[in-house]
């Protein structure tokens, strides 16, 4: 899904990473600001949990570890081998 990035909520402590969150009228995303690709994280006003906080660390978790680096992709040669 791609979302709009004009109006995204950071984290505190990394207000100029990649990821922030965005809404749609019924759920939380954490999105990539440069792309606007979103990874659905909670709907908006669940009364048991609060999907905007898991919303902001899942952004901020992003943002410190680099995962917004390409996935590196692995080969298993060795499980051929005999």
């Amino acid at each position: 899904m791609i979302l709009p990035t004009d109006h995204l909520y950071y984290p505190h402590d990394t207000p100029d990473g990649p990821f922030g969150v965005g809404s749609t009228a019924a759920a939380w995303y954490v999105v990539n600001r440069h792309t606007g690709h979103a990874k659905h994280i909670g709907r908006v006003r669940s009364k048991i949990i609060n999907y905007f906080d898991r919303a902001l660390e899942e952004a901020y978790r992003r943002n410190t570890e680099g995962s917004n680096a390409p996935a590196q992709e692995t080969t298993h040669a060795s499980r051929n081998q005999d």
